[in-house]
């Protein structure tokens, strides 16, 4: 039998003043020792829901090994944050 690996992850809260950056990278290389097949992330993604917020998120998430399912997850989200009034 096959395992299928669901990473979750929710609450990271990017762009708080209290999120440690150090302590962001040990959750991300965390989940990734992990090798799930797909990590979902739910809740509070940033702080405030700025738009800058979300562009750190990507970018972050653009610059370490994570599972595509995450970016796409937060592109998708940030594109609503974007269009939202």
């Amino acid at each position: 039998m096959s395992v299928f690996r669901i990473a979750h992850i929710s609450d990271l809260h990017c762009g708080s003043p209290h999120v440690v950056p150090s302590l962001m990278e040990r959750r991300i290389v965390a989940t990734n020792d992990l090798e799930p097949d797909v990590v979902v992330s739910s809740r509070d993604l940033t702080e405030l829901g700025f738009r800058q917020e979300y562009a750190r998120v990507i970018e972050s998430a653009e610059s370490d090994e994570t599972v595509d399912a995450v970016l796409d997850l937060v592109v998708a989200e940030a594109e609503l944050a974007r269009t939202a009034v």
